[in-house]
């Protein structure tokens, strides 16, 4: 099992929106995600809720070390083609399902710190053909609020 405990105050929420939703949607997903079991209240030691999940094996991809880059890509436009076909009807809205012209700002920002890491021309010009992409106009479909 693992505990997710909420670093900033306007991810609390996130706790009673996960109990809810990850159980109904997992069983449209390809791949496995984690489950809530429990949720602990506030205390004096921590101020807010919390929650315990199913662990799930495996690591994280880091700009260093990813295996194989073409799987992880692949496995990825997989989940998310899977995750935008879910029909669950009232879902709850993401503060992070924006036109992409309100993120240009804090993205420019972000691939200059990548400076060194990554390939910053190439992703600044992949970012500026996605600004370009019109808007979204179809029905509104689950994403993803971290990617």
């Amino acid at each position: 099992m693992v505990v997710r405990l909420p670093r900033i105050d306007w991810a609390v929420e996130n706790v009673d929106k996960e109990f809810e939703w990850l159980p109904k949607l997992a069983p449209f997903l390809p791949i496995s995600i984690p489950l809530p079991l429990a949720k602990g209240s506030p205390t004096e030691d921590y101020p807010w809720p919390w929650s315990v999940y199913s662990w799930l094996d495996g690591s994280n991809p880091t700009v260093d070390h990813i295996p194989d880059p073409v799987l992880l890509i692949h496995d990825l436009a997989q989940f998310l083609q899977a995750l935008h076909g879910i029909d669950l009807p009232n879902g709850p809205l993401s503060n992070r399902g924006v036109p992409l012209e309100r993120k240009d700002t804090e993205t420019r920002r972000a691939l200059k710190q990548l400076e060194g890491m990554i390939d910053v021309e190439t992703a600044t010009a992949l970012w500026e053909k996605a600004l370009n992409i019109p808007k979204w106009s179809k029905p509104l479909v689950w994403i993803h609020g971290d990617l």
